[in-house]
């Protein structure tokens, strides 16, 4: 049976662990102190396998973290991005599992913070803001929920204000046809940017 030949300090505070001379795997302290690894220990298959399943949930995790660190996200888009890396399936259940359990992943959570970027930085329908939740892979009943005191009129309202200042000085009909088309890509239906219009141009 391999026999477990050092236990080396690794980035990030872990340890990589080496048998009968080879690397083996990383892992976390604890990780090491739970699988009572020590230098001269053997491992039977069983435990080889275990731990390489341990560093691969480490690494997801991991990887999933670093992701969360720089916004948030739901579900699906954490699943997507650590397959798209080729981490295990298994791994990435795991570490989901784990981020959820934890409340560090949560899709209604992570709807409302969507809607309240796009309320404060790109005004836009609450009907386009529920398709892209779907489109991150949020579940319907929450993208629903998460809209649903949605106010058309007054993110009209907000988007045109925003864009009338990006189109001052265009001469009058080239301002009104770009702001009008402008609220249309933001999801506003015809009457909606009409009426924003008419508040913006008092």
């Amino acid at each position: 049976m391999p026999t477990v030949t050092a236990l080396a300090p690794a980035r990030g505070g872990r340890i990589a662990v080496h048998a009968d001379g080879k690397p083996l795997c990383v892992l976390s302290a604890d990780a090491v102190a739970r699988a009572s690894l020590a230098v001269g220990a053997t491992l039977t298959s069983a435990q080889i396998a275990a731990l390489h399943r341990q560093a691969a949930l480490e690494g997801a995790l991991d990887a999933a973290r670093r992701l969360l660190a720089v916004r948030p996200r739901s579900e699906a888009e954490i699943r997507q991005r650590l397959l798209a890396r080729r981490m295990p399936a298994d791994a990435v259940s795991g570490a989901i599992a784990h981020l959820k359990q934890r409340g560090l992943l949560d899709d209604a959570a992570f709807a409302r913070w969507w809607r309240e970027s796009r309320e404060a930085s790109r005004p836009q329908s609450g009907r386009q803001t529920e398709r892209e939740l779907r489109r991150k892979g949020v579940g319907s009943e929450t993208a629903s929920n998460a809209v649903a005191d949605w106010d058309d009129a007054e993110a009209a309202y907000a988007a045109a204000r925003k864009r009338a200042k990006a189109l001052a000085g265009l001469a009058r009909e080239t301002y009104r046809r770009r702001l009008f088309a402008h609220l249309l890509r933001r999801g506003f239906s015809r009457g909606v940017a009409l009426a924003a219009m008419r508040r913006v141009e008092g």
